[in-house]
């Protein structure tokens, strides 16, 4: 049954549909039926996020307090953003929260805290193999880890990392691949003169 088109007389019953009355009841009515259903797709906010135009997910941003929410960021990372909300707002203040948010913004990543990494005690930071990220990324990803960081911990840098292998011909490798190679993350640290080259953007908080 399309909603869109369907006839109100239709609905009715053989008897009711050879009344006159009703006839005319339903020829006055069924356009503004259909001016309801048509309209109702509009109501659809989460099943049509992936749809709906970069203005609408502005205001749905400003709705939903996503605080982390980047008005400067691609639109398909603003749809992750309001998609994930609700996950999110559940996690505020964990490191899983803002894992989600580096993978949002920068697509893959990991958090490093301060005793992992030999670090001040309450830093951490953060380690992406994007290599197509930029000094303006890390700043808009910041800012949004900002909001959704516990309130004692400081990110100190943002590390992003250049995978690559000689004997590969220069082929980059992802983590799943070193994964797949059975390497853990420790075992990456020991190769790195043979796999990467780092570049450390850092940010004083005010």
């Amino acid at each position: 049954m399309d909603s869109k088109s369907i006839s109100l007389l239709s609905l009715q019953s053989r008897m009711m549909q050879k009344d006159v009355t009703v006839q005319g009841m339903t020829v006055a009515l069924n356009p503004q039926f259909i001016q309801v259903a048509n309209q109702i797709i509009n109501e659809l906010i989460f099943t049509q996020i992936d749809q709906l135009p970069e203005s609408v997910l502005d205001i749905l941003a400003w709705q939903f307090n996503v605080d982390w929410y980047e008005p400067d960021s691609p639109i398909e990372a603003k749809r992750e953003a309001i998609n994930d909300a609700l996950i999110i707002k559940k996690k505020q203040g964990t490191p899983a929260a803002v894992k989600r948010v580096i993978e949002i913004y920068f697509g893959s990543g990991k958090v490093e805290e301060w005793f992992e990494y030999g670090g001040q005690p309450g830093y951490f930071r953060i380690v992406t193999n994007n290599t197509s990220a930029t000094s303006d990324q890390a700043a808009l990803l910041t800012r949004a880890v900002d909001k959704v960081k516990n309130l004692r911990s400081r990110l100190e840098m943002v590390i992003i990392i250049k995978l690559t292998w000689d004997e590969l011909d220069g082929a980059s490798i992802t983590w799943d691949e070193l994964d797949a190679l059975g390497m853990t993350w420790n075992d990456f640290e020991i190769w790195e003169p043979m796999f990467r080259s780092t570049i450390a953007l850092t940010f004083s908080e005010q």
